[in-house]
């Protein structure tokens, strides 16, 4: 937020400051490295908040998602009950009362398996976002090329 973008600068300007102020080559290259290594923490930090959130928010979706299936199964036996169609219906599925709580541990494994083939998703985009700039960069090159040999040749007919 706000807070680490104004440490972050806090920082950068402390740094510049420092290097300035180094005597040699080696003090320059000492507060270099304690800067890398203090983006590495900070990095790791960072990371590790992220990832608490979203095992957070996932806990929290999967006991929603429990939550709401429950009130579903109740309804849904409610409805069964008041048509007359208890005795049809518990012969026919006869686990489904006794089943009205979904299994958490599988809505949460569901919900991590969802997350991961998202995070795989977004590389994969990633990566074909870059190709597709570089290979949109390569063509551009060319035809600047192409436009500065058709220059070149003009100037040289003259």
């Amino acid at each position: 937020g706000i807070n680490a973008e104004y440490g972050k600068q806090w920082y950068q300007r402390r740094v510049r400051v420092a290097l300035q102020n180094a005597s040699d080559t080696d003090d320059k290259n000492a507060i270099v490295m304690r800067y890398a290594e203090m983006l590495d923490r900070k990095t790791g930090e960072i990371e590790e908040e992220k990832k608490k959130a979203l095992k957070d928010m996932m806990e929290k979706l999967a006991d929603e998602i429990v939550e709401k299936k429950t009130a579903l199964r109740k309804k849904q036996l409610a409805e069964i009950d008041a048509a007359g169609l208890t005795e049809e219906v518990d012969a026919a599925l006869p686990h489904l009362r006794h089943n009205i709580v979904p299994n958490r541990s599988k809505i949460a494994e569901d919900l991590e398996k969802l997350a991961k083939q998202q995070e795989i998703l977004a590389a994969e985009m990633k990566k074909f976002l870059a190709e597709d700039q570089a290979r949109a960069e390569m063509s551009m090159d060319s035809d600047m090329k192409r436009e500065l040999d058709r220059e070149m040749e003009e100037r040289c007919r003259r």
